[in-house]
């Protein structure tokens, strides 16, 4: 039998059964929708600085003095004086094993332990 055939029999196929459970789901889903609320709009406003902090710290100076490391004659680094005012940020680049580790590894040994240094 053809689905026409089926339908002037009144059996339901089952492309009509897929058919129904969709719409069904279709109108539980808009029913859904129209029953949510509009959220309420946030009138609070709030003042989030995070360089409104940095009046905060100390005015505190760290200076880290000149110093050198070497290996026989051959120079790995040599810095000038280093003067950082509270709240400075110093980057250390280079390429893989070129030894900014050891370099930071090294300054700490250098500076007092009253300081902090972060590794980010």
């Amino acid at each position: 039998m053809s689905t026409s055939e089926y339908r002037i029999a009144g059996v339901k196929t089952k492309m009509d059964v897929k058919q129904k459970k969709l719409q069904k789901s279709i109108v539980q889903l808009q029913n859904r929708l129209e029953e949510l609320k509009q959220p309420n709009r946030v009138e609070d406003k709030y003042d989030i600085s995070f360089l409104s902090q940095l009046h905060r710290l100390p005015k505190r100076k760290m200076i880290i003095p000149s110093h050198e490391a070497k290996i026989g004659q051959q120079y790995l680094w040599h810095t000038p004086t280093i003067h950082l005012n509270s709240g400075d940020k110093l980057g250390i680049i280079g390429r893989n094993g070129a030894g900014k580790t050891t370099y930071l590894n090294d300054i700490v040994s250098v500076i007092p332990p009253t300081y902090k240094i972060c590794y980010f």
